[in-house]
């Protein structure tokens, strides 16, 4: 039987808690903390001071992105390592564990492919690229470190909003397809179901 939207979500919900809290505990080491700080003091400052009309728009979303860009560069590390966990996390454990990641094994669903049941190492690399912000992330982390701050702000906006359509896209397929599934299963020809079947 397969796994229902809400199963699929509250494990991908558990997965990226789980993710953000270890990610955040090594992070903490990681950034040039007294530079970051300032620099998200700024950010705050600058809210403020739109918010407060002090500023136009146009003042905001120049000072906003070169300030997204300064935040971003001075993470990098930080960006490094949570590409690294989700790789080896969505990838390499889900793969090595028959489809499942912790999320999935608490809401007892599991990954596998629709005609024979093998799963194959390739199918969790295209899932994961798409679904899991890999590519994304992997896209914006060149871009912090190659470009200037406007191509920077234009790249991370394109990539952003394509990768959000295609959640999108596919979450109302699961939604609302018969057979509940979305475009990264049928890119895969996988499917997400309940343990045991």
């Amino acid at each position: 039987m397969k796994a229902t939207f809400l199963q699929r979500f509250l494990a991908y919900i558990i997965d990226v808690m789980l993710l953000s809290i270890i990610l955040s505990i090594i992070s903490s080491t990681s950034i040039n903390s007294s530079n970051y700080n300032k620099l998200l003091e700024e950010q705050e400052n600058l809210i403020s001071k739109y918010s407060k009309q002090e500023i136009t728009i146009e003042e905001y979303q120049s000072q906003a992105k070169k300030l997204d860009y300064e935040i971003a560069k001075s993470s990098y590390p930080s960006t490094i390592i949570g590409l690294v966990m989700s790789i080896a996390y969505f990838i390499i454990f889900q793969f090595l564990n028959g489809g499942q990641t912790i999320g999935k094994k608490l809401m007892k669903i599991r990954i596998r492919k629709q005609d024979d049941g093998i799963l194959k190492i390739q199918d969790i690399i295209i899932r994961t690229l798409i679904i899991n912000s890999i590519i994304t992330t992997i896209v914006t982390l060149i871009a912090v470190l190659t470009v200037n701050s406007g191509s920077y702000y234009i790249i991370r906006t394109v990539i952003s909003t394509a990768e959000t359509l295609f959640v999108l896209v596919s979450s109302f397929m699961i939604l609302y397809r018969k057979d509940k599934l979305g475009l990264q299963d049928l890119m895969t020809h996988t499917e997400v179901v309940k343990e045991g079947n």
